[in-house]
């Protein structure tokens, strides 16, 4: 069960005070997640486990996630060591995008998506990834 004062901490926090530092725009994008493994990968080794969702926004310095779960095999999605692989889908290109958990809480049914929403902060993304998906990010801002 999710603690109960982080939750409404998290739903409150951009009532009370907004602290990003850049525009977020409303976008939903198809994407795949899975947990960064450190280690090398052995040829031997099964492929990370993924999960698939839908992005609720985006912006320079991070995303907004709607997951089904928040679990993903034996490890959390929203454990704040984590790291995660963000597969992004953008108009038929993938991007990859490392990203880490900045806060997470149940989505209520009175909402439209369900499951869970994970705001996520971009850790690192490489040159051609980060040209594709600024270009992304300036085709919603011309849209507004």
């Amino acid at each position: 069960m999710p603690n109960p004062i982080r939750y409404l901490l998290g739903r409150l926090r951009g009532a009370v005070d907004d602290r990003r530092r850049a525009s977020r725009y409303n976008a939903r994008v198809s994407f795949s997640i899975s947990i960064l493994e450190v280690e090398a990968v052995d040829i031997n080794t099964r492929p990370p486990l993924t999960l698939v969702g839908r992005t609720r926004n985006v912006s320079e310095s991070g995303l907004g996630l709607v997951v089904p779960s928040l679990n993903l095999g034996t490890g959390h999605l929203n454990d704040g060591d984590s790291a995660l692989r963000l597969l992004l889908d953008l108009s038929g290109e993938r991007i990859e995008i490392h990203v880490i958990p900045v806060r997470s809480y149940p989505l209520d049914e009175s909402e439209r998506d369900a499951g869970f929403f994970i705001g996520v902060k971009i850790t690192h993304m490489s040159d051609a990834a980060h040209a594709r998906y600024t270009g992304f990010l300036r085709s919603l801002r011309s849209k507004q």
